[in-house]
């Protein structure tokens, strides 16, 4: 079993960052809760499933330098990708899925 495999689920996925076919950060949201599966970084501690977190702000958008995704909940903003966030699809869905499966486990980060 992986960590937080309830949540790692097909439907919860909202979309990515990267290039869609090439490793991408897979983001996952149900409600106010929410994570991601990074899939390839320079530091290979941050390759795997990221913390499960619920906060009531949580928001997620193109707002950061060159309008790279960032993410925001307890007042600031807790996270900048390297890249713009990309919304799923039912074309990209199940390609983005296979994260679920090539990354079980919590990343060590």
């Amino acid at each position: 079993m992986g960590y937080s495999d309830d949540f790692y689920v097909s439907g919860n996925i909202i979309g990515y960052t990267g290039d869609v076919n090439t490793n991408p950060t897979v983001y996952f949201r149900t409600g106010n809760t929410f994570g991601r599966i990074t899939q390839d970084h320079p530091n290979r501690n941050n390759i795997g499933r990221n913390v499960v977190r619920t906060k009531g702000d949580y928001s997620i958008g193109n707002t950061g330098p060159n309008g790279v995704c960032q993410e925001f909940y307890d007042g600031a903003v807790q996270h900048t990708s390297r890249n713009p966030f990309n919304a799923v699809s039912d074309d990209n869905r199940a390609t983005l899925a296979n994260a679920i499966t090539n990354f079980p486990n919590q990343k060590n980060k």
